[in-house]
């Protein structure tokens, strides 16, 4: 693999890849992220580390700049998960774009090599991988990583969880469809549901693994499922979850966190699972019932606060 800042690579068997990083704040996990993707071990590829930041304070820049190939930053008032992306994919020309979050690490040296061998050697347009939580992660959240991101892999996956904290395309495929700018999240769910109906193929590559470190407060874990709730109302319009099915949801959920348990985890975990739980289906039916069209200080509140 070769990694610098260089003039593009003339020789077409070599494979160029511009892996994009969204930041914000991100200091705690970029320096072992970017550590990680020089240390990726794949055959004939140009690699190139793009990092888009929004608004950074604790020192994430000024290590970007020194350590990526390109930084590109984004005014808060302008942010959307979109908007960042396809800023970040117009910076760089490449043939393929991978989009990893700032608090993911991959788990080994071959994460890069897996995500895109779908694309190099069996015709899909796009891959993504799988995402475990940490050990110390939230124990219902590492659940709902297990059910989306099992340990099978899918080609094609009609049926997505395609997300851009571990994603890949062919570049000329981003600008083509571009991600959409106007949704508070889901933004990559959207992205593959458009490529799907045009005919496009999706792969899932369970071997493509990161580590998703997520430190969220209670109150910044119900605005995330708010706001996709509220995305997803608008890419996949439904009926309204009632308040109904939202109890349901959260007490089966609740159940089968608890009943994966041995009598020691649940007394560790039990309050930590109702308190997930609970902000996870909070969120959904606020998210799910708003129809009015989101205000600066929503917007402001479900990226930033």
């Amino acid at each position: 693999m070769v990694l610098d800042n260089s003039s593009p690579i003339a020789n077409s068997s070599i494979d160029t890849i511009s892996i994009i990083i969204r930041t914000l704040n991100e200091i705690n996990f970029l320096p072992r992220l970017i550590q990680s993707i020089r240390d990726q071990e794949i055959e004939k590829a140009f690699v190139k580390v793009v990092i888009v930041d929004s608004g950074s304070t604790d020192g994430t820049l000024e290590y970007a700049r020194l350590k990526a190939d390109r930084v590109v930053t984004i005014e808060k008032s302008k942010f959307t998960f979109g908007r960042s992306i396809n800023l970040g994919i117009s910076s760089v020309i490449s043939k393929y774009t991978v989009l990893i979050s700032g608090h993911c690490i991959p788990v080994d040296k071959f994460w890069l090599e897996n995500l895109l061998q779908p694309m190099r050697d069996n015709g899909a347009s796009a891959a993504y991988g799988r995402q475990i939580a940490p050990n110390s992660g939230r124990y219902s959240e590492s659940r709902i990583f297990n059910v989306q991101y099992p340990i099978s892999d899918t080609f094609p996956d009609l049926d997505p969880k395609f997300n851009n904290a571990n994603s890949a395309f062919k570049s000329d495929l981003g600008a083509e469809f571009k991600f959409n700018e106007d949704l508070p999240g889901l933004e990559d769910l959207d992205f593959a549901f458009r490529i799907i109906e045009s005919g496009h193929t999706i792969a899932y590559v369970s071997s493509a693994q990161v580590v998703h470190h997520h430190s969220e407060s209670w109150q910044r874990i119900q605005k995330r499922f708010e706001r996709e709730s509220r995305a997803l109302s608008l890419i996949r319009p439904l009926a309204n979850p009632s308040l109904y099915a939202i109890f349901r949801g959260f007490y089966l959920s609740c159940f089968r966190d608890l009943r994966s348990l041995n009598c020691k985890g649940l007394l560790r975990e039990f309050k930590s699972i109702l308190f997930y739980r609970s902000a996870q289906y909070i969120g959904i039916f606020r998210g799910a019932n708003k129809t009015s069209e989101m205000t600066t200080s929503e917007l402001d509140g479900y990226f930033f606060s």
